[in-house]
């Protein structure tokens, strides 16, 4: 008689994403860079908009927007331009970086389940490979999402703190039926929208358990980014590669 295989318990992976983690710290190296490179960005366009005289002027005293006449605030909303311009851009450059390390990250996480020796070349080679397809979950993801919480937007539900609380919760539940979907992109080589069904019948399948995992993770993030200054660093380059692994080892047990 063939004994049936237990299930791993969502702490399991929780532990196991960790524990892998910490054999492969190469994989923080790269998170690591992903994050400098975020800063910089960040950095770089805040200066080009703190350089801007109107914006310089309304920092220091943001009373003046009051008191401008509508000809002075059209003037003035048109300096701005620029400025939004900058951060548009730096928005869009943060979001193809981040796909193209976490691609890469996605994909080391699954070779170091199959014993293979990873290292930053291999994470470059593995985001050049993935990039497109991993875009394009993101923001196939991102749709999904900003579709669902138009809800959220309806005067009825805006105007109740609670209901929107209550809506904002279940649309998260409702989301986390894809959050396997760039684990599978990487594991199974999938397109897009295979990598997005599969998410969505094996999570479905064992929906408590992987939302138990993520609470568990976005918690933990939440707790560690309370700490001043180092809270997100830790959170970016420990806490995020971990998860990426334990999903991973999660989509790997549920093929």
């Amino acid at each position: 008689m063939v004994k049936k295989k237990m299930k791993k318990s969502f702490w399991q992976y929780f532990v196991e994403g960790f524990k892998k983690l910490k054999e492969h710290p190469v994989i923080i190296l790269a998170v690591l860079i992903l994050f400098a490179l975020i800063v910089a960005i960040q950095l770089f366009s805040t200066s080009l908009i703190s350089s801007n005289t109107q914006v310089q002027q309304i920092m220091a005293d943001p009373t003046m927007l009051s008191t401008m006449d509508s000809a002075s605030l059209m003037s003035f909303m048109s300096s701005l331009l620029p400025a939004t311009l900058v951060l548009i851009l730096a928005g869009i450059i943060i979001f193809l970086i981040s796909s193209y390390f976490l691609a890469g990250v996605t994909a080391m996480a699954f070779d170091i389940t199959k014993k293979k020796k990873i290292s930053l070349k291999s994470m470059f080679s593995y985001g050049k490979k993935f990039f497109f397809r991993f875009l394009g979950i993101s923001i196939v993801l991102g749709i999904i999402d900003g579709v669902l919480s138009l809800v959220l937007l309806i005067p009825s539900v805006s105007s109740q703190e609670g209901l929107t609380i209550v809506l904002s919760f279940c649309i998260t539940l409702i989301t986390s039926l894809f959050g396997l979907s760039k684990s599978y992109l990487i594991i199974q080589n999938n397109g897009v929208f295979a990598s997005i069904g599969k998410s969505f019948s094996i999570v479905r399948k064992n929906y408590l358990r992987f939302v138990l995992l993520a609470i568990m993770f976005g918690a933990l993030m939440a707790l560690i980014e309370l700490i001043p200054y180092a809270g997100v660093l830790i959170s970016s380059v420990i806490i995020v590669p971990a998860e990426i692994i334990a999903y991973v080892l999660f989509a790997l047990d549920h093929k």
